[in-house]
């Protein structure tokens, strides 16, 4: 069997990719919530992926416009403009996922 060298490993781009993990896990992790469910996080996680949404201790705020107070359904939206109906509608089909994934 013939032996191939293995190919030339550049210590730069390694270095440039481990920093933008680095950063990319210390943002990740400002997304966590504080003391809040399993089941919140998943529906926080995946409200994030469509729309800028942060935590204000247990309650989800979307679009800096419309919180989300504990058990996180449609029901539990406050807030008015535009993005309201389409938060709730987003948040009924994310929970309707999670609901047959479970």
């Amino acid at each position: 069997a013939e032996k191939h060298p293995l190919p030339a490993v550049d210590h730069a781009t390694i270095k440039q990719r481990e920093k933008r993990a680095i950063l990319k896990a210390k943002e990740d992790a400002g997304f966590i919530g504080d003391g809040v469910t399993v089941r919140a996080q998943q529906i926080f996680d995946a409200l994030r992926k469509t729309m800028p949404c942060a935590w204000d201790k247990q309650d989800m705020l979307v679009l800096n416009e419309i919180r989300i107070a504990p058990p996180y359904t449609p029901a539990s939206c406050t807030g008015k403009g535009p993005a309201f109906n389409r938060v709730k509608k987003v948040l009924s089909g994310e929970l309707e996922k999670l609901d047959v994934q479970t």
